[in-house]
């Protein structure tokens, strides 16, 4: 049985092998993009069910990054875990119904989010 997906985009390498080994070990294949440059490339090896999504890539990249992914993916189609370390960017995006992570993020809020994701596709099996 293959393992679900779940693709990081995380301008900062080593919070980016954190999450990635993180997932991993909630057992999903993962990829990180810590550029923001090769998340489309990844998108088309493999549709993810998780995207951990960091929105202060540099020169908006991130915000860019979320347009596109809900002009390909719908809400209900792709989670998307954003990540910021703007309370205020984190209040309007939950409020469009998103989940978001305010840094800086423990493990456990990342296994949660992986765990969940899980129990959806084992119930739409």
């Amino acid at each position: 049985m293959n393992k679900p997906f779940a693709l990081i985009v995380e301008g900062d390498p080593i919070l980016g092998k954190i999450f990635e080994k993180t997932i991993a070990d909630a057992g999903f294949d993962t990829a990180l993009d810590t550029s923001g440059n090769q998340y489309i490339s990844m998108l088309y090896t493999r549709h993810p069910v998780l995207v951990i999504l960091d929105l202060n890539l540099p020169d908006n990249l991130g915000e860019q990054i979320l347009i596109h992914l809900r002009n390909l993916y719908p809400v209900w189609a792709l989670p998307l875990a954003l990540v910021t370390a703007d309370s205020f960017q984190a209040s309007d995006l939950r409020e469009q119904g998103e989940t978001v992570l305010l840094k800086p993020i423990i493990p456990a809020q990342l296994l949660e989010i992986a765990y969940q994701i899980q129990e959806t596709l084992k119930g739409s099996l």
